[in-house]
C-alpha cells in the first residue's frame, strides 16, 4: 500500500517475497524491516497494492459535507489535516488508499458490516445520508460516514437500491458493476466531539482518524464522502 507523501515520492510497504511497484514517476522506498505484521492482518495485504494518487480533480469540502447534517464541525469533533505518514499502521491500512471503505473495513475486522442510516436528505438531483457501519458479529460501530450522491450518474436500479437504505454504498456499486474509481483527497486527525463519542461509545480523550474522498463513475465525480473510523 502506498502512502502519499510530498511531490511524487511514495512509500510502499509489502510482504517479503513480493515485488514492490512503482506508480508513474513515484519513487518507491524499500522498508523490509517494517513488515513484522500481525498474522491476523496478513490476508489484508495478500491481494496486492492499493496506491494513493498524488492529486485529484475534485476535493470534497469537509464543511459542506458536515453542513448537510450539522450546524458546524463541533458535534463531530476537531479536525486537523494530516499526511499518511502521520498515521499509525492500522489507520493507514484503514484510510490511506483508493478503495471502497466497506471492503477495507470488512477485511480489517475479518467479517461483514451492516449499514444503519441515521439521517438522510433527498433532492431532485442528489441524495445524502449520514450512516454508521457496525460489525455483524457483535454490533459494534466501526465507522461513521456522510455521503452525497449525484443521481445523474447512476442507473434507476442503483438509485432505488441506494434509496432503500439497506446496503452499504460500496457493496451496491460492486454488485451492480458500476465502473468506478475511488480517490482519497484528504486525511484527517479527529478529536471526537459529543456526537462521535456517543456513536462510538467513547469516553472523552481518545483520538481517531478519517478521510474525505470522491468516487468517479465513468470518469465523472458522482459521490462525495466523509469517512471516520472508530479508534483502533
Amino acid at each position: 500500500m502506498a502512502n502519499r507523501l510530498s511531490g511524487t515520492e511514495c512509500l510502499t510497504y509489502w510482504i517479503p517475497g513480493t515485488t514492490p511497484q512503482v506508480v508513474g514517476a513515484a519513487r518507491v522506498v524499500q522498508r523490509c524491516s517494517d513488515v513484522e505484521y500481525k498474522k491476523s492482518r496478513l490476508a489484508f495485504w495478500n491481494e496486492g497494492f492499493e496506491t494513493v494518487s498524488d492529486a485529484h480533480a475534485v476535493t470534497p469540502d469537509l464543511d459542506t459535507l458536515v453542513g448537510l447534517f450539522y450546524p458546524s464541525r463541533e458535534p463531530l469533533g476537531r479536525f486537523e489535516e494530516v499526511d499518511s505518514h502521520d498515521l499509525a499502521r492500522d489507520y493507514r491500512m484503514l484510510l490511506a488508499h483508493d478503495s471502497h471503505m466497506t471492503v477495507t473495513v470488512e477485511r480489517f475486522h475479518n467479517g461483514p458490516v451492516d449499514v444503519r442510516v441515521l439521517d438522510s436528505r433527498l433532492t431532485g438531483t442528489h441524495y445524502a445520508r449520514k450512516i454508521v457501519l457496525s460489525r455483524q458479529s457483535d454490533g459494534v460501530v466501526v465507522q461513521f460516514g456522510i455521503m452525497r450522491l449525484d443521481f445523474s450518474c447512476v442507473s434507476p436500479e442503483v438509485r432505488r437500491e441506494v434509496e432503500s437504505q439497506s446496503t452499504p454504498l460500496g457493496r451496491i456499486l460492486i454488485q451492480h458493476n458500476v465502473l468506478r474509481a475511488v480517490h482519497l483527497t484528504k486525511l484527517w486527525k479527529v478529536t471526537p466531539g459529543d456526537e462521535l463519542r456517543r456513536l462510538f461509545n467513547l469516553a472523552p480523550g481518545p483520538i481517531t482518524y478519517g478521510r474525505t474522498a470522491v468516487i468517479h463513475f465513468d470518469g465523472e465525480p458522482a459521490v462525495e464522502l466523509l469517512e471516520i473510523v472508530a479508534p483502533v
